[in-house]
C-alpha cells in the first residue's frame, strides 16, 4: 500500500519514523564509537576493558593510508647477522594522532595500525597469519611507566606489552600531521609514530616484558 501524502509531504508519522532513523544512524557510526573510547580510558584502563569493545573501538579509528606517512616492509626475523625476512607488513598511522597532547597519550591511544599480507606469523608485535595488530600506548605499565599494547584482531590472542620511549621533541613547532616507521636495528626491530603535538613514540624493540 503506498504512503499516502499530505500537500506533497509525507505524513507528520513517517517524517518522525524518518529523523528516529537517521539518528539512530549517525549515533551508531560516528558518536557511539567515539563516547565508548572512554571504556579503554577510564582507571582500569584497556586491561580491564571487555575485549570484543576494545576491537570495536581500535577497528572504528581512522588510520590513515596516504602515500608516505605510514611505512611497509618485511620485517626481521631474528639477529644479524643471522637475521632474516619475516612478513609483509603495511603500518599506517591514525589521523590526527599528532593533535594528542601528553594528558590525553597518558590516558592510553590508539597510534596505529599493522597489517599481515603474508601466512607468517610475528610473535613480537602479536601479529597472527594475515592478522591485523591496533598499537595503543598508554602510562599504565609498572610503575606507571610508559608501554605499548599490540590488540590483535584475533579475540582468541591475547593483548602483547612491550615498553615504550616517549621522545619530546627538541623544537616546540608542531608536527602538522601523523606519520608512522618501522626503525631498522642490528639487533631487532622496532616502531616509531607521531604520538603528540612536540612528541614521537618508539617501542623498545627486544625489550619485552
Amino acid at each position: 500500500m503506498p504512503i499516502g501524502r499530505e500537500g506533497g509531504r509525507p505524513p507528520r508519522q513517517v517524517f518522525v519514523l524518518f529523523v528516529t532513523v537517521a539518528a539512530a544512524a549517525v549515533l551508531w557510526s560516528g558518536c557511539g564509537p567515539v563516547k565508548s573510547l572512554a571504556l579503554i580510558t577510564s582507571p582500569g584502563g584497556i586491561d580491564s576493558a571487555p575485549r570484543i569493545d576494545v576491537l570495536s573501538i581500535a577497528r572504528d579509528q581512522d588510520y590513515d593510508t596516504s602515500h608516505g606517512v605510514g611505512d611497509y616492509g618485511r620485517l626481521m626475523v631474528g639477529s644479524c647477522p643471522e637475521c632474516g625476512y619475516g612478513p609483509r607488513v603495511r603500518l599506517h598511522p591514525v589521523r590526527g594522532a599528532w593533535r594528542f597532547d601528553s594528558t590525553m597519550l597518558a590516558e592510553g591511544r590508539f597510534l596505529a595500525r599493522l597489517i599481515n599480507l603474508d601466512a607468517d606469523p610475528y610473535p613480537k608485535f602479536n601479529l597472527a597469519p594475515h592478522g591485523t595488530v591496533y598499537w595503543w600506548v598508554d602510562r599504565r605499565g609498572p610503575g606507571g611507566t610508559w608501554r605499548s599494547v599490540y590488540v590483535s584482531s584475533e579475540l582468541r590472542m591475547a593483548f602483547k606489552t612491550d615498553s615504550l620511549y616517549h621522545h619530546p621533541r627538541a623544537t616546540a613547532s608542531r608536527w602538522g600531521r601523523s606519520l608512522a616507521r618501522f626503525v631498522w636495528q642490528d639487533t631487532d626491530e622496532a616502531l616509531w609514530v607521531t604520538c603528540d603535538m612536540y612528541g614521537c613514540c618508539r617501542t623498545s624493540g627486544a625489550d619485552i616484558y
